[in-house]
């Protein structure tokens, strides 16, 4: 029946939100500002006023989505444009609604209203537990006339779910759209704003960082990318440090020198990448279980 169906939709549509609500709710956990001044600080990490406006609006968006998917607080949606007027979706604009927005989570804070993040950090089950699951609002119909009793049997059928397996479903779409690439665990868990990356220092020896490599594919010689995960084992102090023996030049004080790990070709790199200090560094902390951490360096 085409009631029916439109009913299955609506559930298949529901599972999708819920899966991007566990992403952005994690977001939220991980790195989500709780200030304004947080927010002026990180903007100004960003650079002066007109400098890398993407990045900054790329920032202020997921900030903003964090709370309207990952929270399901859907009344504070704001679009990113508008024809009618160049104002919306501007950093200027969006900086205004994320002050609104923090404004009335510090009132819920006050009042204890929020989930808890101290909670949520404890395990994938505790922050599964704590996202709060999107709404799913039946259509209703007006009867028209005496149903039979056969139409009364079938308006009667419907799929009851419990909040276990209302997750379980979520949980199953989430892994689908992290495989289809629209959604990235290792960055939902990335505490760092969007753009950012950890300070290139000698706290990050012996982390494990992923990072965009260029490869060739082995069948057709084609270049590709792919994010591959690294052992740091050097970060450059600017004064003595060099690429190679036989390099003169000396490396950028905070250059970091890893030693990838090939996951696709099972073997190590003979040799070590160095991916220059940048403010704004491309690679992320890696968040992989420990067992899978421990394996590829081994």
């Amino acid at each position: 029946m085409r009631r029916q169906k439109n009913e299955d939709d609506a559930l298949d549509a529901l599972f999708s939100r819920y899966a991007l609500a566990l992403s952005f709710f994690e977001r939220w956990v991980k790195r989500g500002i709780t200030t304004e001044r947080e927010m002026e600080s990180t903007l100004k990490g960003y650079g002066k006023e007109g400098e890398c406006e993407q990045e900054k609006l790329d920032w202020l968006r997921e900030q903003i989505e964090m709370r309207v998917i990952g929270l399901s607080w859907t009344e504070w949606k704001t679009p990113w444009q508008s024809s009618k007027d160049d104002d919306v979706g501007t950093v200027g604009q969006l900086i205004t609604h994320l002050k609104r927005v923090l404004a009335e989570e510090a009132k819920l804070c006050n009042r204890n209203e929020l989930p808890s993040k101290e909670r949520a950090l404890v395990s994938e089950t505790a922050l599964a537990a704590e996202c709060p699951a999107p709404q799913f609002k039946r259509k209703t119909y007006k009867s028209l006339g005496t149903p039979t009793v056969q139409a009364s049997q079938l308006g009667d059928d419907r799929i009851d779910m419990s909040q276990a397996d209302l997750l379980a479903a979520a949980q199953k779409r989430r892994g689908e759209l992290e495989a289809a690439g629209e959604i990235d665990w290792v960055s939902d868990r990335q505490p760092y704003a969007v753009g950012q990356g950890p300070t290139p220092d000698n706290n990050l020896i012996g982390k494990k960082l992923e990072v965009r490599w260029r490869y060739r594919m082995i069948e057709t010689g084609e270049p590709t990318y792919m994010w591959c995960e690294g052992e740091v084992v050097k970060v450059a102090d600017g004064e003595k440090d060099k690429m190679s023996a036989r390099c003169k030049k000396i490396l950028p004080a905070g250059a970091v020198q890893i030693r990838p790990v090939d996951t696709v070709r099972r073997r190590k790199e003979q040799h070590y990448t160095v991916v220059a200090a940048r403010r704004k560094a491309a690679a992320h902390v890696s968040s992989h279980l420990p067992s899978l951490a421990l394996r590829l360096t081994q």
